[in-house]
């Protein structure tokens, strides 16, 4: 038999990075203080830029 038990709630996304970044630099990314309440682990982070192209 197999059972399925559907986690209803995302995960939450604990993202912490630096305040500021110079134009040009690279920075850091760290998301391993995410969690989900329903027991799952968080196994990938995914990371997109939304801001303006230049």
């Amino acid at each position: 038999m197999t059972i399925i038990v559907a986690d209803q709630d995302a995960p939450t996304a604990v993202i912490r990075g630096p305040r500021i970044a110079s134009f040009g630099k690279s920075f850091e990314l760290d998301g391993s203080a995410s969690f989900d309440v329903g027991g799952g682990k968080v196994v990938k982070y995914v990371w997109t830029y939304l801001g303006p192209v230049t």
